[in-house]
């Protein structure tokens, strides 16, 4: 039925936490499987290790079943509290789009489920989360690919959903925006009502796929390493017919960026966004090539004036 697809580096105990927690808020009438691609580290045995072992215990202690190979990387599958959790390690950081696409591969292979969870391991959802009625929008209407509740940030602004983003607010206004800022930010694009709807994307952080639409699309496009895949995913599925929802009924919470705020150097990720929203309008939206050489000026001019101030302020 469903398989919740979770990538991680460098935090495989908050996964860990993560997935024990949706597991006892998602509600599926039908088998779920819980899948964590590692893209750092290579853990042997999440049951033997001191440094996992407590985060499932009592009747949802966590059990090794059995290890096997997928695509020449290793995989160890668990029970925990009648339910699944297949571990595999990616043997580098592959980034978001190839650790969720050899996930879904890897679901497909192991339980050819419907339905895709992809999620960060820093979401929050407060209440208790019934997929039968995600199911029934599917169900409804098989155009719909992809759908993705309200998401609100720690400063309580939300998120989701989003409107098709300009060209030249991407790739020049955001980084004249940032000089001025102390903070990394996109220029918005946030298309939110209090209502349903059809929308051009919701966030990556926490989406539900229609397993089939992302088959036929190719699923994410694995020249990005991270930013601007769910852009990107939107006009894959548009090409072919589908559409993205937004589903109101459910709210969660998502503590957005905060692994890049933990970064030294933010001019890095900065960097990462740019190639990938680049990339996005001159492939995908056949944005002027002016406009995208002088959004590579701007950005650079940026991460310079970055790394200026940096160096000025640890004198």
């Amino acid at each position: 039925m469903l398989s919740v697809i979770v990538v991680d580096y460098n935090s495989i105990e908050k996964t860990l936490k993560y997935i024990r927690d949706i597991s006892k808020k998602l509600i599926v009438d039908g088998d779920i499987h819980y899948i964590i691609v590692d893209n750092h580290s290579d853990v042997e045995n999440l049951c033997e290790n001191h440094k996992y072992s407590h985060c499932f215990s009592g009747k949802e202690k966590l059990t090794h079943k059995k290890s096997d190979e997928f695509e020449g990387k290793r995989v160890s599958r668990y029970s925990f509290g009648g339910k699944s959790l297949t571990y595999i390690s990616a043997g580098e950081n592959l980034g978001y789009a190839k650790g969720n696409n050899l996930g879904m591969r890897l679901s497909e292979k192991l339980f050819g489920d419907e339905y895709y969870l992809v999620s960060n391991n820093d979401i929050e959802i407060s209440d208790t989360f019934d997929f039968g009625r995600i199911k029934g929008i599917f169900d409804r209407n098989t155009a719909i690919a992809v759908i993705g509740p309200k998401i609100v940030g720690l400063d309580g602004e939300v998120q989701s959903p989003n409107r098709k983003p300009t060209a030249f607010g991407n790739l020049v206004m955001t980084y004249l925006s940032m000089a001025t800022h102390d903070k990394i930010f996109k220029w918005n694009d946030v298309d939110y009502t209090d209502e349903s709807k059809i929308c051009y994307r919701v966030m990556g952080s926490f989406m539900l796929i229609r397993a089939s639409a992302m088959s036929e699309v190719g699923m994410f496009d694995e020249k990005t390493f991270m930013f601007a895949e769910e852009m990107i995913l939107s006009e894959r599925l548009l090409r072919c017919g589908y559409l993205t929802y937004f589903y109101n009924g459910l709210s969660v919470i998502h503590a957005h960026g905060e692994s890049v705020d933990k970064l030294e150097d933010r001019s890095e990720p900065v960097r990462w966004a740019h190639e990938s929203l680049s990339y996005y309008f001159k492939e995908y939206r056949k944005t002027s090539e002016i406009i995208i050489r002088f959004g590579r000026v701007v950005c650079g001019l940026y991460i310079k004036l970055y790394k200026l101030k940096k160096k000025i302020a640890s004198r």
